[in-house]
């Protein structure tokens, strides 16, 4: 017998043991505690039935076709040995299609442990409903430990494709590998519901599907689980591909939730029905769904702390984070370089996210949608986090102090902002030293691998910005920023950013960068706002947002093209901010395109305050023209306005009709409405019973002319599924020049 390797015996038997396993096989050190199969007992469903509390049953290396139950016994179930990978691949549990491979159902305790196995073939155990739970292993009301097992290729018809936990089941399941499993309806990898608590750890749960909910990892109906330490990859389901809460409340620790991809909602992470799940130190990235690539948020209140929500897509809107009648608490976080419908998406009023010491940097679409600029209040910033490598999948944060790159600590030439820039209230002493006495945001705040602080410190944020000259509006705009410090004494540059109110109240982008914004990118009744940031040669303050202006008048400046709806037969109003005396603008104010003055009859319409000019000549559709304001025109208190001002507008375009098709199809949650739009159109659409009562409402948006599609997701205003049926769907489109459309369609839900 080699050196550190025990022998132990049962009768004429043997079991060779290595040391590494020896912790776990601390009971099979007697004699009477070995049962062997195949070489003591032809199954092991023989060795269980003849096994009694305390004892070890070792499998050897082989394929056996058996269902098994452990029957409530307080025993362990393993392979030769559980620490070797390879032995587990060979040491297969084949369930032949014939219900679940194993079954704990009988009051099993943490002590009833199934180690080093491949679990395969099971198809699940039916209820008295008829529906399968459990096609690897099911567990009803029991709290076993499963470790080290590769549980792959199974289904369920209902929950659980590789492992079910139901009916308050609490099992341990540690250091699995749970892959290729189905279920029909939630759980493609592991299900916990109706009130079950298991503990998941340091598994991987990978390429699962589901047809409804929790391609990885589903919890439901009161399930309170933890889920830590786990590399949750590569799923697929219609709602939260990754992990699934609904109506329960799961902690959801330090996992990296990645690649996963949803049909509909929650391509990482869903939250729905009251759910509140704790999620913290997860890395969440390269997921995708149509709404909410990241964390998908509806009739729920989560809170996500020290997460990391990079990379997601959502293909409609909510790249990162979507919050549809939710309230979510999102704190430390790194929300950044999402695409498809911005950074955080509050998709109507009865959404409150909170958001607190957070970075929301980078994403396609805007940071914020829907939802007020966080960035300069409550510890929130928006600026690059500087990634290790964001593209390759690297989101642990750069520092010149050190960085650790999986096997040991690296030192960057760069430092992140995120570092020492969370919560001051939050724990940081699991930090390695320097930490600044800070937590870090993201993933890795608080953990022994946090990213470690730079000795240099980074400059304040800037006490001030502010624009000039203020409105009524100069021919550019100037930012000027003050009160920064550094701490250091470097000298201190600022950076300023630009950003454009859009026509829905929300603000554009930081697109434009530099501390003067030309005139050749503003135009009339634009609102644009300014923020700045202090650097001192590498380090970056947290932006500070200024204030904004409205451009009234451009002194003369032909503006980029911007419609005003103005019809080529209309009359243009001029309204003068001080009463005036009326024989002094008659030969002061003109109609003019170009350098052309155009004849106009002029009538005053309040004395003193405003005329009305009108054209004797029908004026040119989608053509600039401006009110001429010269000099000179004396106020009734005799003061005399020293200025010119032009004031433009453009006509509309010579047609401006709005046509619109439109084709629904049921999918398999709801339904896909395709229209097809002569003009960008803001488009409202409704789904009403044929009673006519509208039972839906999608949110209006601005589409472009072509064809596009919209998708209803089957429930109701209270967000709850509607009863399958026909639907009539009701689409109106209004154009920017006021022409409107409807159409109407009819969909049958089954």
């Amino acid at each position: 017998m080699g050196a550190g390797r025990w022998v132990f015996c049962r009768g004429s038997l043997c079991l060779w043991v290595s040391l590494a396993a020896s912790a776990m096989l601390l009971a099979c050190r007697t004699c009477e505690a070995c049962l062997h199969v195949p070489d003591g007992y032809p199954t092991i469903q023989a060795a269980i039935d003849a096994a009694a509390d305390g004892e070890v049953i070792v499998v050897a290396v082989g394929r056996y076709r058996e269902n098994l139950d452990f029957r409530g016994k307080a025993i362990t179930v393993q392979s030769s040995d559980p620490t070797n990978h390879c032995i587990a691949s060979q040491t297969v549990i084949d369930g032949n299609q014939q219900g679940s491979v194993v079954t704990l159902a009988s009051g099993e305790t943490a002590n009833s442990v199934l180690s080093g196995f491949t679990i395969t073939n099971g198809s699940g155990t039916c209820d008295q409903e008829g529906n399968r739970f459990g096609g690897g292993v099911l567990c009803i009301g029991s709290s076993p430990t499963l470790t080290r097992n590769i549980i792959r290729g199974n289904t369920a018809g209902y929950n659980g494709g590789g492992v079910a936990c139901h009916r308050g089941a609490s099992p341990t399941l540690t250091s699995n590998t749970i892959s290729g499993n189905w279920a029909g309806w939630d759980g493609g990898g592991v299900s916990c519901d109706l009130r079950s608590c298991p503990m998941l750890s340091h598994n991987t749960i990978c390429d699962n599907s589901a047809d409804d909910g929790g391609g990885g990892v589903s919890c439901s109906s009161q399930s309170s689980a933890t889920i830590t330490d786990n590399a949750i990859n590569g799923n697929s389901a219609r709602f939260g591909a990754g992990v699934f809460c609904w109506s329960s409340s799961p902690r959801v620790l330090r996992n990296t939730i990645r690649d996963n991809s949803a049909l509909q909602e929650g391509g990482g992470v869903y939250c729905d029905e009251y759910a509140a799940p704790g999620l913290a130190n997860n890395a969440i990235s390269g997921n995708s769904a149509e709404l909410g690539g990241g964390v998908f948020c509806y009739s729920s209140s989560p809170t996500l702390t020290n997460d990391t929500i990079s990379g997601n897509l959502g293909r409609q809107a909510g790249g990162g984070v979507y919050c549809d009648e939710a309230s979510p608490k999102i704190r430390n976080t790194i929300i950044a370089l999402n695409t498809g419908g911005g950074g955080l998406f509050v998709a109507y009023e009865g959404s409150h996210p909170v958001v607190t010491y957070c970075v929301v940097w980078g994403n396609k679409g805007c940071d914020y949608v829907n939802w007020p600029d966080q960035s300069g209040s409550n510890g929130n910033c928006s600026v690059d986090p500087l990634f290790a490598d964001a593209n390759g999948g690297n989101l642990r944060l750069k520092s010149r102090g050190g960085r650790w790159d999986g096997s040991a600590w690296v030192s960057d030439s760069v430092t992140s902002p995120c570092i020492d820039a969370g919560d001051p209230a939050s724990a940081f002493g699991n930090e390695p030293a320097p930490n600044g006495g800070r937590i870090n945001m993201g993933f890795d705040g608080n953990t022994v691998y946090a990213s470690k602080s730079c000795t240099q410190h980074r400059p304040t944020a800037p006490e001030t910005v502010t624009i000039s000259p203020d409105a009524p509006g100069p021919e550019r705009l100037t930012a000027t920023a003050t009160g920064s410090t550094d701490e250091d004494g470097d000298s201190l540059t600022y950076k300023y950013q630009w950003s454009k109110l859009r026509p829905d109240g929300t603000w554009g982008t930081w697109d434009y960068t530099g501390r003067t914004l030309a005139a050749s990118n503003l135009a009339i009744r634009e609102t644009w706002r300014v923020r700045a940031q202090a650097l001192d040669g590498e380090l970056g303050s947290p932006w500070k947002i200024g204030g904004s202006v409205t451009i009234t008048n451009m002194a003369g400046v032909l503006p980029q093209p911007k419609t005003y709806g103005v019809p080529v037969t209309a009359c243009v109003f001029v309204s003068f901010r001080w009463p005036v005396r009326q024989e002094t603008v008659t030969t002061r104010v003109q109609l003019k395109r170009g350098t052309t003055a155009v004849p106009a009859v002029m009538t005053w319409v309040t004395a003193h305050r405003k005329v009305k000019l009108r054209p004797k000549v029908e004026l040119l559709p989608d053509t600039y023209y401006r009110v001429n304001v010269d000099s000179g025109i004396v106020c009734t208190d005799g003061r005399v306005l020293g200025w010119g001002e032009n004031y433009w507008f453009k006509t509309a375009p010579a047609t401006a009709s709005t046509a619109m098709s439109i084709t629904a199809a049921p999918t398999a949650a709801g339904a896909q409405v395709t229209l097809s739009l002569s003009t960008a159109a803001r488009v409202r659409t409704v789904v009403c019973n044929i009673a006519g009562r509208v039972v839906a409402e999608l949110a209006e948006r601005d589409l472009p002319a072509g064809v596009s599609s919209l998708v209803w997701n089957g429930k109701g205003k209270g967000g709850t599924r509607v009863p399958l049926g026909t639907y009539l769907v009701r689409v109106e489109a209004r154009g920017a020049e006021g022409a409107q459309a409807t159409a109407l369609t009819a969909v049958q839900l089954r």
